[in-house]
């Protein structure tokens, strides 16, 4: 009977040796599985913050390309609006150059009428005094030339 008990006594202790071994163990394997857990949750935030990172970044790219093809729009607009400008601009050089020698051309005829009419006035007294001094001279031949008419009666 001493020896069962003793049989009874180590196998007690032995099963008291294997349900702490087989709890050490679960307490192992709890740890593990806790490691493994935490671990993996990391690994899950840190792939959402790279899919977060990559969408952000691929945002980004998209709002800059937007942003270029707009400040290229711009600036082809602006270009556009300053070349319209460029040629306003000369049209209206063309235009005062235009008026400056429309101007210089009146002056020029104002000046040239102020120098003619002198000149075509005193041309034509002079014309009508050499007019008058060709009748006063044919009078005059006429008056010297004798009369055949009246010599013949």
């Amino acid at each position: 009977a001493e020896k069962e008990q003793e049989l009874l006594g180590e196998t007690k202790a032995e099963q008291e040796a294997s349900v702490r071994a087989r709890t050490e163990a679960r307490q192992e394997l709890d740890a593990e599985v806790d490691k493994l857990r935490v671990e993996q949750s990391r690994a899950v935030m840190a792939s959402e913050e790279a899919r977060e990172a990559l969408e952000l970044a691929e945002a980004k790219e998209k709002v800059t390309h937007e942003c270029e093809e707009a400040a290229a729009k711009e600036i082809k607009n602006w270009e556009a609006l300053l070349e319209q400008r460029e040629k306003e601009i000369f049209a209206e050089s063309e235009i005062r150059e235009r008026a400056r020698d429309a101007e210089a051309l009146v002056r020029y005829e104002q000046r040239e009428k102020e120098l003619l009419v002198p000149a075509i006035a005193l041309a034509k007294a002079e014309r009508e005094e050499a007019a008058a001094a060709r009748v006063e001279a044919t009078e005059h031949a006429m008056q010297e030339v004798p009369d055949t008419n009246t010599d013949k009666a």
